[in-house]
């Protein structure tokens, strides 16, 4: 840890040092009285009081500016976990039972809990992330926070599509209670229009919750790298999956 909180300062001090030295040599070459000798050592005493004060300030101006840093950046990890279960637990659960089906279209219901996936960042308080080993983490959680808000975006017009169109056309023809259909007699069903939509709009969400998933999970890695490489003393919040076949789980960790 530095004693310094920059090179300045460093310099600030090594200089008031030589300073005072100087003036100390100085008595004590001028005058052996007792007067000089007592003047010396107040000055000496002043000093080095003066001295561990300062130290002492710093380190804890450190402690305080690492305690606020490390919540922030616990925090940030805890949304990017909030953000992974959303979109990892939806595919799990809705995109991949279907994801090879030619009728995955009209098989994916509509989504859920849109509203709690869309959660904002403050990059101000991780500002300190700039001086790590990965400084280029903050703009890869904006990237990534604008691919949540555009596909979140994407998912409500589809949610639209298929609760309002496509899922009165489908009750009526009984595909939902077993009837038997080809593929060309749902398009003819649905129509060229609408049937091109929900294909369009079906591949572009199972395309970029895929890529959501996998992004968040690598970033809460990387997060969980350089907070603890800036503050190996503290507890940084890291992911563990419990279990693969449900939704993972975030647990403190101070390794």
């Amino acid at each position: 840890m530095r004693i310094f909180p920059s090179e300045a300062e460093e310099k600030i001090v090594l200089v008031i040092i030589s300073f005072v030295f100087g003036i100390i040599i100085g008595l004590l070459s001028a005058s052996t009285s007792e007067v000089a000798i007592k003047a010396t050592l107040t000055l000496s005493a002043t000093f080095v009081g003066g001295y561990f004060a300062f130290k002492l300030n710093t380190l804890k101006d450190k402690k305080k500016e690492d305690a606020i840093n490390v919540t922030s950046g616990n925090m940030a990890i805890f949304r990017l976990i909030r953000i992974f279960n959303g979109f990892y637990g939806y595919k799990k659960q809705f995109i991949d039972p279907f994801r090879d089906s030619p009728f995955k279209h009209v098989e994916i219901r509509p989504s859920i809990g849109l509203d709690s996936w869309d959660i904002k960042f403050d990059y101000e308080p991780l500002s300190y992330l700039l001086a790590s080993s990965s400084p280029n983490l903050i703009a890869e959680l904006a990237s990534l926070n604008d691919e949540v808000v555009s596909t979140i975006e994407m998912m409500r017009v589809r949610n639209t599509h298929h609760a309002d169109i496509v899922q009165p056309l489908m009750e009526k023809s009984g595909f939902y209670q077993g009837a038997k259909m080809t593929i060309d007699e749902l398009d003819e069903m649905l129509g060229e229009r609408l049937s091109d939509t929900m294909k369009e709009l079906t591949s572009d969400m199972i395309e970029f919750v895929d890529s959501i998933a996998t992004r968040t999970e690598k970033l809460i890695n990387d997060m969980h790298m350089a907070n603890k490489a800036l503050f190996p003393k503290h507890q940084i919040v890291k992911m563990q999956k419990l279990n693969k076949s449900i939704q993972p789980t975030a647990n403190a960790s101070a390794d």
